[in-house]
């Protein structure tokens, strides 16, 4: 099993006050902040797992008591590693994702709210509001990324890059 992954671990959430009708929770390994919370459980994995398959990792999924349930690789594909450090000009460029509106009346998610990777027609996933995808956007948490989000005329009104 590769421990240099990213893991998202689905949980119940013991926290009271404001959020205790929240009862599952989306959050990054080695991390105490939630992500996101949910209602049900299947609601919350649904989230992690597009998080993983967006991020080339692990969810991990615990059961009421904590227990793990489940550890799901969400790659899909063997993965090579290199066996020296890439050069320069081997290394990944930044991926870029763009948050924008969907504005084919004929499109089922007409006005919602999307990503995409840059220079991709593929919507990575659709949201009702630009506030949900810019939270699942800050979510992917990959090293190389930067984001744009488009105002709903389509022009840039945000560039958020990775340090």
């Amino acid at each position: 099993m590769e421990t240099n992954k990213t893991k998202y671990h689905v949980s119940q959430n013991k926290v009271t006050g404001t959020d205790k009708h929240r009862k599952w929770r989306v959050r990054k390994e080695g991390s105490d902040k939630t992500i996101k919370f949910f209602e049900t459980k299947q609601e919350a994995v649904l989230f992690a797992k597009n998080l993983a398959a967006v991020n080339d990792s692990f969810v991990v999924i615990h059961g009421v008591k904590g227990k793990i349930m489940e550890y799901k690789d969400m790659e899909g594909k063997q993965k090579v590693e290199a066996k020296e450090p890439l050069k320069k000009s081997e290394k990944p460029k930044k991926t870029k994702y763009h948050i924008s509106r969907e504005m084919e009346v004929t499109n089922k998610n007409y006005k919602k709210w999307r990503i995409r990777k840059e220079g991709s027609e593929k919507t990575i996933k659709y949201f009702k509001t630009q506030k949900e995808a810019m939270e699942f956007a800050n979510a992917l948490n990959n090293e190389t990324k930067a984001v744009a989000v488009h105002k709903k005329t389509g022009a840039i009104r945000k560039q958020i890059k990775s340090k």
